[in-house]
Order: C-alpha cells, then sequence, then structure tokens
C-alpha cells in the first residue's frame, strides 16, 4: 500500500488487490471495503509492512496449509492469517474510536472475522466466499477421482478454464449455476446498475458517456476526471475527485437540460 501527498481523495493501491478472476461476489465486496480510503489507518499498519512483499505473495500462494511464516520488516515472523488477524484488529479498533457503526462497514468486518476464524480450523468450510478455496476443491475433487498427480497437464487445463470470463465456459460460473458459491448481488442487479449506477461520480461519468452521439465528440473517462471535446470547442475537462458528489441532485438537472455534448460542454463554460 502506498500512499502520496495530502488529498482528501488519494487512491491507495495495495499490489495485491487484483480483482477476482473468476468474478467471486464476496471477494470483489472485501477487496472493495478493505481497500478503501483510510489514511487515518496507514500509521498504525505500517508496523506489518513487509519484508519482501512480492516473495511474501509468492509463498502465501504455494501455502494452502496456511502455516507458512512470513518475514515482516520489524524481524517478525507471522503467517498470513496472523497478518490478516492483525490488520483486522487495527481496523476494529479504528471504527470504534471513530464511532463507525454503518451496516456496509460492519458487513465486511464480520465476515472478515468469520472467515479468518474458519481458514484457522477448517479452511474447505469457506468455499462459498474465499476463490482459492473453491478452486483448491475442484482441483482435488479432479486428482481424487482421476487419481492423478499436481503435474498433470487436465490440472492445468482447469486452472485456465477457471478464469475464462465467458458463462458458458467459465467453471466459476458452473459453481455459480449450481449453487456453490455465494452471490451478494444478482445478474438483474449488476445489469441494472450498467444503465442507472449508483449515485457517486460514477453516475456523473456514465451520465457524460451517453450524452449526444460519442462520434461527433471525442471524450476520455478516467477515475477523477472525463473529458470531451466536441467538434467546435477545445477540451474540456470535467473534475471528478470527490467520489460523493456525482449524485442525480448535484448533476441531473444539467444533464437533463442538455440534448447533446455540444451544449454540455458550453453550459460547462458557463459556470
Amino acid at each position: 500500500m502506498a500512499a502520496t501527498a495530502p488529498d482528501p481523495w488519494r487512491r491507495h493501491r495495495d499490489g495485491g488487490g487484483d480483482l477476482p478472476a473468476g468474478g467471486d461476489d464476496v471477494a470483489r465486496l472485501w477487496l472493495v471495503e478493505t481497500g478503501g480510503d483510510h489514511p487515518e489507518l496507514l500509521e498504525e499498519i505500517d508496523g506489518l509492512r513487509l519484508a519482501d512483499p512480492v516473495d511474501a505473495v509468492r509463498q502465501v500462494s504455494r501455502d494452502p496449509a496456511l502455516d507458512r511464516r512470513l518475514d515482516l520488516a520489524d524481524g517478525r515472523r507471522l503467517t498470513a492469517l496472523e497478518v490478516q488477524d492483525a490488520y483486522l484488529d487495527v481496523v476494529r479498533r479504528a471504527l470504534d474510536g471513530a464511532g463507525c457503526s454503518d451496516d456496509a462497514t460492519q458487513q465486511v468486518v464480520e465476515r472478515w472475522s468469520s472467515v479468518l476464524r474458519r481458514l484457522a480450523t477448517d479452511p474447505s468450510s469457506c468455499a462459498r466466499e474465499v476463490e482459492w478455496v473453491a478452486k483448491l476443491r475442484l482441483l482435488e475433487g479432479m486428482r481424487t477421482r482421476d487419481r492423478i498427480g499436481w503435474d498433470d497437464p487436465r490440472l492445468a487445463a482447469m486452472d485456465i478454464q477457471w478464469s475464462d470470463v465467458r458463462p458458458e465456459r467459465g467453471l466459476y460460473h458452473r459453481l455459480v449455476a449450481a449453487g456453490a458459491v455465494e452471490r451478494l448481488v444478482t445478474d438483474e442487479e449488476i445489469e441494472r446498475a450498467a444503465h442507472d449506477p449508483p449515485t457517486t461520480r460514477g453516475r456523473t461519468s456514465g451520465a457524460l458517456s451517453c450524452v449526444g452521439s460519442p462520434v461527433r465528440c471525442g471524450r476520455r473517462a478516467g477515475i477523477r476526471s472525463f473529458s470531451m471535446c466536441p467538434r467546435t470547442r477545445p477540451l474540456r475537462k470535467v473534475p471528478l475527485r470527490d467520489p460523493l458528489r456525482g449524485t442525480r441532485a448535484h448533476v441531473g438537472a444539467l444533464l437533463d437540460a442538455c440534448p447533446d455534448a455540444q451544449t454540455l460542454v458550453e453550459r460547462l463554460a458557463q459556470g
């Protein structure tokens, strides 16, 4: 995790924070919520800095028993579960101190704690929530059924097929159809959000993308800004720094009043 210059809306990137290959809902929830902007926690968790983060990720990925100890920068050696427990303790204390008790945050903390407890005692019980456990269960099932070793090419093929995002081919989607993994949202909710995004800056960016004809207006969307360039106007950059200032109350009237990108840019130029 890296911090930049003081900025209330700066983003923190975790080197291990890629989206789950299979599309697991619970894994995405943890990634988004535990990777949120909480600069007040950075100092406390600095004591958990790994001596070699890249090597630690490599070791953990080869440790389904979860008992391999990792070297920390301060000389301690902790397992991945012990590191996660320490992170969870820091987050709990920070949330208690801030009086934070919203439902979404509490849901994440409760799930986090529950999964860590079960991973320590019975990892297979987490197969519906933890992607790598679900994947390992499939691989172990094939090994047992076909009496093959880990070097069998059929396991390598299954590994590739797990990450296939096509619903008709990906193994994750087959698990979903069988009810073997937990879903937090339905396909219908996802489709609806794609056309009617939540009330954050994502709504603003999405609405700007739909104004007028994309053929006649050059556009470039980013996390923190949206640029538009109609043919008869210079480039206009719309800042989107505040993730919470994208509700319909903020921009709905302006967008409704602009039938095309040209009109929108003119209105933006007027302030």
